[in-house]
């Protein structure tokens, strides 16, 4: 089901290159009627369209796969969705101000969370909105499993598989959780659970700033992420394969350091982005780029170590 489909492109999409049942919902009469053009355009027959407000029909009816792609935040709609979908659930949010901690008291009204507004601010919004939906699906008795997350442009989107199994609600509840910034030493950490007691920085002891609730487990399925960019590169979709393929090789640590920022506080050239992590790896690290940033680096090594390594590759 596309929820809020406007004209039917992404329905109408899917139904001519996958198949399948698809519903096409929208409540604004003016995009049902061009939606249904666009429909006999295609010569679909098996689409169907419904002027009605999403939320009824999808409290009414149940569907394998829901997409909502709404304007701004998809949180509206969310109950209904999770009511309805039984095996995916693809959610997008456009509001990325609030999630990236721009709008403070927006991501606290709409997401019940609190981002910090950092470098890796992309991230922490992508994060906050998969951990908003993990809980209200878990409020319905459903487990939403990230398989393929990311932020992009002016956007953030995740796919998430739903299963219907209380070890599985409690196994994505305990990856909700915060992290924890310090900006006197560069370090972040998560803090699992929501009851943070961490109120200092464990690598320097100073007074740290937390973000969250927010997930903090895997953000893709490599997997999946693999086959997808393969498909990708198989239609030659260019920009799409780029996206997965650096999704498909991320490492699954949370957040990620800007290393040009390093190299700026540092007051030094930024070396190759590949040399930064071979020299990691090298040093015993886990290390990777990230589709979030192109001065991004995801790694398990800390701040410091991490400096280290850029400093000693200016010399």
């Amino acid at each position: 089901m596309d929820a809020l489909a406007a004209t039917g492109i992404k329905g109408i999409r899917v139904g001519v290159e996958i198949g399948g049942f698809i519903t096409l919902s929208d409540w604004n009469r003016r995009a049902v009627e061009l939606m249904r053009e666009n429909m006999r355009l295609n010569d679909l027959s098996n689409c169907r369209s419904v002027h009605a407000d999403s939320r009824v029909l999808m409290d009414a009816e149940r569907f394998d796969v829901v997409d909502l792609d709404p304007f701004g935040t998809p949180m509206p709609f969310l109950a209904s969705a999770g009511n309805s979908v039984k095996g995916m659930l693809a959610v997008t949010a456009t509001d990325t101000a609030p999630l990236c901690g721009a709008h403070l008291n927006s991501a606290i009204r709409t997401y019940a969370a609190h981002p910090q507004k950092n470098e890796y601010h992309r991230e922490t919004g992508l994060r906050v909105l998969i951990g908003a939906i993990v809980r209200s699906l878990a409020v319905q008795g459903k487990a939403a499993i990230p398989v393929v997350s990311y932020a992009h442009r002016h956007f953030a989107r995740t796919h998430l598989t739903i299963e219907k199994k209380v070890k599985s609600i409690d196994s994505v509840m305990k990856k909700i959780g915060y992290m924890a910034h310090c900006n006197n030493c560069n370090n972040h950490h998560p803090i699992p659970g929501l009851a943070p007691t961490l109120q200092k920085c464990i690598a320097c002891g100073a007074p740290i700033t937390l973000s969250g609730p927010l997930w903090l487990g895997q953000l893709h399925d490599r997997k999946l992420a693999c086959e997808a960019t393969a498909e990708a590169e198989r239609r030659e979709l260019n920009d799409a394969r780029k996206l997965l393929k650096l999704c498909a090789e991320e490492i699954t640590t949370p957040m990620y350091h800007d290393y040009h920022k390093i190299s700026k506080r540092m007051k030094i050239s930024a070396p190759p982005i590949t040399d930064v992590i071979k020299t990691l790896h090298e040093k015993g690290y886990c290390a990777s780029r990230t589709h979030l940033s192109g001065t991004g680096i995801k790694t398990d090594a800390d701040a410091s170590t991490l400096e280290e390594a850029v400093l000693d590759l200016s010399r």
